[in-house]
């Protein structure tokens, strides 16, 4: 399976990480600021099989999209300046990539929002997308940075 991951913050790349080390999936990553990842931890590097081919930098949204079935939305959300509420710009933006990638193919595909949002961001996220074939669902992250292993 080809499985896509939007954002290589500490979720994205603990993520990327583990599903290489089952050596089953070829794994899309794509982050619109940087082409590498930032290692948070040892014991996560020390997982990263680099140069083994089963990570892939996708140059695009547009080329997860188009090779991955199964993709895995990890963009930050700092909180916003009351420091009350996260702010969702990052899940916006990649969404609406995503509507404009996904219009005229006809591929179903799930995407799983890892980003920690409020309560009702992810049917929202979902009805933004004018593509019938596209289950939006939430995993919630419990990530503490400094223990993902």
């Amino acid at each position: 399976m080809n499985v896509g991951i939007i954002g290589t913050g500490y979720v994205g790349t603990a993520l990327a990480v583990f599903f290489e080390n089952e050596k089953k999936h070829t794994i899309y990553v794509y982050d619109k600021n940087k082409r590498e990842f930032d290692f948070y931890e040892d014991k996560i590097y020390s997982y990263y099989t680099k140069g083994k081919g089963y990570i892939i930098f996708a140059k695009d949204i547009n080329e997860i999209m188009g090779r991955c079935d199964l993709v895995f939305i990890c963009v930050g959300t700092p909180l916003n300046s009351s420091g009350h509420n996260v702010s969702l710009f990052a899940v916006n933006e990649v969404f609406e990539e995503i509507d404009n990638c996904t219009i005229h193919k006809e591929i179903l595909r799930t995407i799983v929002l890892r980003s920690t949002v409020p309560i009702t961001t992810t049917r929202l996220m979902a009805h933004k997308l004018r593509h019938n074939n596209t289950d939006v669902i939430f995993q919630p992250e419990f990530l503490r940075e400094g223990s993902a292993i």
